[in-house]
């Protein structure tokens, strides 16, 4: 099988270079990798000019967000397999492999991640992703209630791209939970269960700066599957009128974004105003802080990184 890697790409030009090399560095099946250029103000081509590959390719158009750059690098790609890329994080050299190795069973899933390394200045600092995919989880991620691994993972065929119909381009933030929820009603979907690339964790990135917006739009998400569930449908503005904001909704949230907030000062090596911030966290919600370290990894270095 063929694969097309698509990277979009806005404001990412210090880490860009990297995330294409990694691609082409796959041990197998990649046969192209487009950037796309989504509109973005600084100088992509400066910051590929380092790179000299005719697999690459890189085109720009008009900014409209990560869900419609992925969409365009879709609809212009030639491989059998899509597999998608942030263009601030990279693979390891044989990520694509295993997961072609899934694919190609006689009763393969319709898509398939892996787990990821978080990386920050100081190198990894944690685990992002699920070991395995069971039968509740998998109705989780149908739920919108789970995000199994980083969509900088995942690697599915054309033909279930074209199945699902692709990004909603009209969803921000949690762009990346809504199309693999819906995946998870095509089929099964599959992890290979081990860190196979890193996942940069950055102050500046969106889901950062505005984790309070994805949160809230991550509840429009599993409202709007209730109600088509029930035959009926739900839009932004429909539910931003009806929602209620409760004091345990307010915990949750503000637990949840203390506990990014620390795993981002980790990786930039502030460990003690991570602390703080971890801290806070756990006295908030311990149910929700205390099994993710434990699935995450936290502040565990990984090894062998070439695998």
């Amino acid at each position: 099988m063929n694969v097309s890697v698509v990277i979009p790409h806005y404001k990412t030009a210090p880490f860009v270079a990297a995330a294409v090399e990694s691609a082409l560095a796959q041990t197998r099946g990649v046969t192209e990798v487009i950037v796309v250029d989504d509109g973005s103000p600084d100088d992509l081509v400066s910051a590929l000019r380092c790179i000299d590959d005719p697999r690459l390719e890189v085109v720009r158009i008009p900014n409209g967000g990560a869900s419609r750059a992925r969409n365009h690098g879709v609809s212009i790609s030639s491989g059998d397999v899509v597999a998608f890329l942030d263009a601030d994080d990279v693979w390891y050299p044989t990520k694509i492999e295993r997961q072609l190795a899934l694919l190609a069973r006689d009763d393969p899933p319709v898509a398939v991640g892996t787990q990821m390394h978080h990386i920050g200045a100081r190198g990894p600092v944690g685990i992002s992703g699920v070991a395995q995919i069971d039968d509740p989880q998998l109705q989780d991620v149908r739920d919108a209630e789970l995000m199994p691994f980083p969509i900088s993972s995942l690697a599915l065929t054309r033909s279930v791209f074209d199945a699902s119909g692709g990004f909603d381009e009209t969803v921000s933030l949690v762009e990346d939970l809504d199309f693999v929820s819906r995946l998870a009603r095509l089929g099964r979907i599959a992890t290979v269960g081990e860190p196979l690339g890193g996942y940069r964790m950055r102050r500046d990135s969106g889901s950062a700066k505005h984790y309070r917006t994805q949160r809230h739009m991550a509840r429009f998400l599993r409202a709007r599957i209730a109600a088509r569930a029930a035959g009926g449908d739900l839009t932004q503005p429909e539910f931003h009128d009806h929602r209620i904001n409760s004091v345990a909704q307010w915990l949750d949230d503000t637990a949840r974004a203390l506990y990014r907030s620390a795993g981002i000062l980790v990786a930039d090596g502030r460990y003690v105003r991570a602390s703080m911030h971890l801290s806070a966290s756990a006295v908030l919600r311990p149910g929700y802080v205390i099994p993710r370290m434990r699935m995450q990894r936290v502040f565990s270095r990984r090894r062998g990184l070439e695998r």
